[in-house]
């Protein structure tokens, strides 16, 4: 049987091999695509062992873990990680939370202006989008809140805004459209020329379709670490 880091750097083969292949269909280059791995729930070995295998940039959804596993990648002087936190924010936890370098799921102005009160350095923010256009299914702004949340989070201190993020439902999206073009075609209706939005958005299990309509970050965690145990 294969060491863990060689199974995880055949796994990252494949998903270097499929980003390329998705970024050739759209004429891009793959180096303009931010691979974040998301490492919640793995041990910070594996962490370790991405990390040797060239990957800087790592998701954590849980403020205490993301706690520990920062100040452990300190002890180590991995100092050149990226921290992406993609979980639902607290307010209680937003001191924590405000150590990361990128939050992905800012879902109201109300966490924004929370998050800028106790960060003491910038913070690169997307915007979380219910696709499902339903409150009760999942956080985040509904399609047609965004253009005025963007004018909102704007002008808060250190959050930079850099683009939208979403978790494609598993409900089919409407009109026979994918909720990927839906996310491409609201990041086009909102970028302005002062503002470029970037999208985050597609896993593991979808993040080549979400490349074909223009992600540039995805977060990938089963596909480069395996299941959790």
């Amino acid at each position: 049987m294969k060491p863990n880091s060689c199974l995880m750097a055949d796994r990252l083969l494949v998903i270097r091999n499929k980003i390329a292949q998705a970024c050739r269909i759209i004429k891009r280059s793959p180096e303009e695509i931010k691979l974040v791995a998301v490492s919640k729930g793995h041990d910070f070995a594996l962490i370790k062992k991405a990390y040797d295998l060239g990957i800087r940039d790592f998701g954590e959804s849980y403020a205490q873990e993301f706690k520990n596993k920062y100040a452990q990648a300190s002890l180590e002087n991995l100092t050149d990680i990226k921290w992406h936190f993609l979980g639902a924010l607290q307010s209680n936890k937003f001191k924590i939370i405000s150590q990361a370098h990128y939050v992905h799921s800012v879902d109201s102005v109300r966490h924004a202006r929370g998050l800028s009160l106790v960060a003491q350095n910038e913070i690169k923010i997307f915007l979380q989008v219910n696709l499902e256009q339903a409150h009760q299914h999942r956080r985040g702004f509904m399609q047609h809140e965004i253009a005025m949340a963007l004018q909102e989070c704007a002008s808060l201190s250190h959050l930079k805004i850099i683009g939208l993020m979403t978790i494609a439902p598993l409900s089919p999206a409407p009109a026979g459209q994918s909720w990927f073009e839906l996310m491409h075609n609201l990041r086009e209706q909102n970028s302005k020329s002062t503002l470029k939005l970037s999208l985050s958005m597609g896993m593991s299990q979808d993040f080549e379709q979400a490349l074909v309509y223009g992600a540039d970050y995805i977060r990938i965690g089963s596909e480069l670490f395996g299941e959790r145990a």
